[in-house]
């Protein structure tokens, strides 16, 4: 695959593009690449050093996504994509510069042109944000939950300054966590924490609610232990994420990152949200 990119360099921050790019969403990726820095490494220690970010014509997206992630079907997270082949290589973004929602048979051309223009710059930069976080997070031997869970974080932190609020819930993903943890059969977190990347792929069809529900928890989850108990913290997430780490048990490597049985952590996790 052969693109005609244009290179547009912002210190350590690289963004391949086509020719025809409006430069304002090239500048809303720089914005959001020094906001997840800096508080990326305020939060959690954890630095971001440089990216490379390839923002993408829908065509050539969906031919990279099949061609080079091997995704052939249609995610519906197919706005962004962090990757890397094996640990020799250093990661990558791709973005699909043409935002899109999950449009229904009966979405109009001008319905769709409508919502682009709303929303371009809110989904431009909270892909970049997602994505971004996944990025930094690659030299860690980091569990599929905590992964997901700080890049949601991240995504849906509100801009204070030249950095990311992250004390304010998510009001809409905080609504729909709550309704399930009250729900017959919430997600047990022995279940979350034991789940492969494989549970969080958000695709069509009937495991899309299971996925969602990952998604969810693992947000939830991330959200409790940075702003309410303050436990993810460099010295604890270096101790966490070490590849050269012994790894227990995901349950048993859980309980010693937050010092108490997982039964108790999920009674005052789930107190504690429902209470929010």
């Amino acid at each position: 695959m052969t693109y005609s990119l244009v290179l547009t360099r912002y210190g350590d921050l690289n963004i391949y593009h086509s020719s025809h790019t409006p430069s304002i969403q090239l500048k809303w990726i720089k914005e959001t690449y020094d906001t997840v820095r800096i508080s990326l490494h305020q939060s959690t220690g954890i630095s971001l050093t440089h990216a490379n970010v390839y923002l993408l014509d829908e065509a050539q997206y969906i031919e990279i996504l099949s061609e080079v992630v091997g995704i052939d079907l249609h995610p519906e997270w197919t706005q962004g994509v962090a990757y890397r082949p094996d640990t020799s290589y250093d990661g990558v973004v791709y973005i699909n510069k043409v935002m899109s929602a999950l449009w229904t048979t009966s979405t109009s051309e001008k319905e769709k042109h409508v919502w682009r223009g709303e929303n371009v710059e809110k989904t431009t930069r909270k892909v970049a944000a997602h994505e971004l976080t996944h990025l930094a997070l690659m030299p860690y031997d980091i569990p599929s939950w905590l992964n997901e869970g700080l890049a949601q974080l991240f995504e849906q932190g509100q801009l204070d300054s030249d950095s990311l609020r992250l004390d304010r819930p998510d009001p809409k993903a905080l609504k729909r966590l709550q309704h399930d943890l009250r729900g017959k059969r919430p997600l047990r977190l022995a279940d979350l924490l034991r789940a492969r990347q494989e549970a969080f792929l958000v695709m069509h069809g009937p495991g899309r609610t299971s996925s969602s529900r990952h998604y969810l928890y693992s947000w939830g989850v991330v959200y409790y232990l940075t702003v309410h108990r303050s436990l993810l913290t460099r010295q604890a997430l270096d101790q966490y994420v070490d590849r050269r780490a012994d790894r227990p048990d995901p349950i048993k490597r859980f309980e010693r990152l937050v010092g108490m049985p997982l039964a108790k952590f999920e009674r005052e996790w789930r107190a504690e949200m429902l209470a929010l």
